[in-house]
């Protein structure tokens, strides 16, 4: 087992996880800054002396704000694809066919749900955080 493959996979996970946490970050301040353009708008429309160009402002600042809020999303998963590219190549390199947790997340995805049923008989039998029992049982099912 390779330990720069392991060092790689250990940084590619912990940047999936970081831009996985930004992907969900950067949606909820979008949707407060949405609502706060919609709650803007009703605000205005609902005051007497309603004026027709804020609103037409406050409706292209939206869909500008839609817009970015697209890309921006779309460059957070490409990120996200990239790290989890990196994660697959670097599992494979330092675990080969013994440990496939991101590898294996295709074929869970497809129904197969071998992956999960380890990781459940695991936790419900008393063995919380003893990853080594959970290699061994997933290397014995091999």
């Amino acid at each position: 087992m390779n330990d720069n493959a392991r060092v790689g996979y250990d940084t590619a996970i912990k940047f999936t996880d970081k831009i996985s946490r930004t992907i969900w970050s950067v949606y909820g301040g979008l949707l407060a800054t949405n609502g706060f353009l919609v709650s803007l708008a009703a605000f205005i429309t609902s005051n007497v002396t309603f004026k027709v160009i804020p609103v037409k402002v406050l409706g292209v600042l939206g869909l500008i704000l839609c817009i970015t809020w697209f890309l921006i999303t779309m460059r957070n998963f490409d990120y996200s694809r990239y790290y989890f590219a990196w994660a697959k190549k670097f599992e494979t390199d330092a675990f080969g066919d013994t440990i496939e947790i991101v590898c294996g997340g295709a074929t869970f995805a497809k129904g197969e749900r071998e992956h999960l049923t380890y990781a459940i008989s695991i936790n419900t039998y008393g063995q919380k955080n003893k990853t080594l029992n959970f290699i061994e049982l997933y290397q014995k099912k091999k």
